[in-house]
């Protein structure tokens, strides 16, 4: 089985002529594939759907990170948001919280709030290696998205370790960046000794990237662009490309990205706003 996790998503049936009848929107959703079959897990009712998750404080929404299951327990991070930001997007992040989910039930059992006010978005992306998580995430100050990590045990417990110049530090202030020109949603991950970063341009550009190191935290180099979403232009974007390593096979990496426009009137059309899939050759370093 697969778990898949979504953000803002539109509810209902998609017709022959790929419209969506309806614009009922929900701020998160998972989706759990088992085989070719996929079924839909939201709060409310079919006729009408709420979130799955909600903050406890009643007054913002999650959209959805990243996480890990074990045995017993699912693990999510949830960043919370809310209106009134300035720029673009009138929204902003309030906190990051991390989920305890039944993994059977898919029923929420613990919910604890771990940072508080915006800063970084610890836990946009998680990548385990032997008994330890490192925990990215990414602070955003307008157009500049720089890449920060902190460590803990694969039970996120805390206190975490936060990465500052060469070394690990227990005070959060003084985690320092690893990486400029990151974008919202990344992935990292290990292959063949290896670590890669794979991003995408930072202002909605199509381009994405793949870069290597021989650390977890960096330096991040032998920069290659590995594809340009040719979605992209006019009211389309394409955004938060991610790769999705449990089903690389024969050397071709899974990656997909999201497409969205500026128009609200375009996602009518369901091919403008939903994930992309694509599989990538020769991307290793060689």
């Amino acid at each position: 089985r697969v778990l898949w996790l979504f953000g803002d998503s539109f509810i209902g049936q998609v017709n022959e002529q790929r419209e969506r009848p309806t614009l009922q929107l929900i701020n998160n959703c998972l989706l759990i594939q088992d085989g070719k079959e996929f079924t839909t897990h939201h709060g409310g009712t079919s006729q009408s759907p709420k979130a799955y998750a909600v903050p406890e404080d009643g007054a913002s929404w999650y959209w959805p990170g990243h996480g890990r299951a074990d045995e017993d327990t699912l693990y999510l991070f949830m960043h919370a948001f809310s209106t009134g930001g300035e720029g673009a997007w009138d929204f902003f992040r309030t906190g990051v919280d991390l989920l305890k989910i039944d993994p059977n039930t898919l029923e929420i059992f613990e919910n604890n709030r771990l940072i508080d006010g915006e800063g970084i978005s610890y836990g946009a992306h998680v990548m385990e290696e032997d008994d330890s998580v490192y925990i990215y995430g990414v602070l955003a100050e307008g157009t500049s998205k720089e890449l920060y990590v902190a460590r803990a045990d694969l039970k996120f417990t805390q206190p975490w370790e936060y990465y500052s110049a060469g070394h690990w530090v227990e005070d959060p202030e003084g985690a320092t960046a690893l990486f400029s020109h990151v974008s919202e949603q990344f992935s990292v991950f290990k292959h063949n000794e290896k670590y890669y970063l794979l991003t995408q341009n930072h202002i909605l550009g199509k381009e994405i990237y793949l870069y290597s190191s021989y650390s977890p935290v960096g330096p991040w180099v032998n920069k290659k662009t590995i594809y340009c979403t040719p979605e992209t232009g006019g009211d389309i974007f394409t955004y938060n490309a991610y790769a999705h390593t449990m089903f690389t096979e024969n050397g071709k990496l899974l990656v997909s990205y999201n497409i969205n426009s500026f128009s609200f009137a375009d996602l009518k059309d369901a091919d403008n706003y939903r994930p992309y899939f694509i599989t990538v050759e020769n991307w290793e370093d060689e």
